[in-house]
């Protein structure tokens, strides 16, 4: 395996503290603390380990933790990247893994993009939960036509089903489980 040249850069808002490489990586830079009762002293640089912690855990983002004036702030690592590596000239606000693997955060994998591209991109590749499949559905297949077919009104198949008015009118004008013939 041939390794590319790793490029580091400044992360915004840390630049004094910290920097993210190309290949996915974070570093904190060599600096220098000071203690309350006003001695200094060094802090050397280090490799940061990335984790997945909360709800980031069950997601399989890494994020890194950085410092600032004492205060911990957790960051999405594929956003750290996307920020100093690929230009956003549209200024979407998401941030797609190309290959669908999200500990993979090398600036090479990543594309600035919007919510309905990145959704798109996960739904063709798997990666995207719709229906039953999902884990909050309340409804089936089965029931999805039978509501379609109904002519009742929606509060009583609401009430039959277990969801609001809302989501049998939803279900009815096809904005939702529009996969359902």
């Amino acid at each position: 395996m041939t390794w590319k040249a790793e490029l580091w850069r400044p992360i915004e808002g840390f630049e004094r503290s910290y920097e993210v490489s190309n290949l996915g990586r974070v570093r904190g830079l060599d600096r220098r603390a000071i203690c309350r009762d006003g001695r200094s002293f060094l802090i050397p640089g280090r490799l940061l380990v990335p984790c997945r912690s909360g709800v980031m855990r069950e997601t399989n983002y890494m994020k890194a933790q950085l410092y600032r004036n004492g205060r911990k702030k957790q960051i999405l690592v594929h956003r750290l990247v996307a920020r100093a590596f690929i230009p956003n000239p549209r200024g979407y606000y998401d941030v797609n893994h190309k290959n669908c693997r999200r500990d993979d955060n090398r600036a090479s994998n990543l594309e600035w993009c919007t919510k309905l591209i990145n959704n798109r991109h996960a739904r063709d590749n798997g990666r995207l939960s719709i229906g039953e499949d999902r884990y909050n559905a309340k409804l089936t297949e089965k029931v999805v036509r039978a509501i379609r077919r109904s002519g009742e009104r929606d509060c009583l198949l609401a009430d039959r089903h277990g969801v609001s008015k809302s989501t049998i009118f939803a279900v009815k004008s096809r904005k939702t489980w529009r996969h359902v013939a």
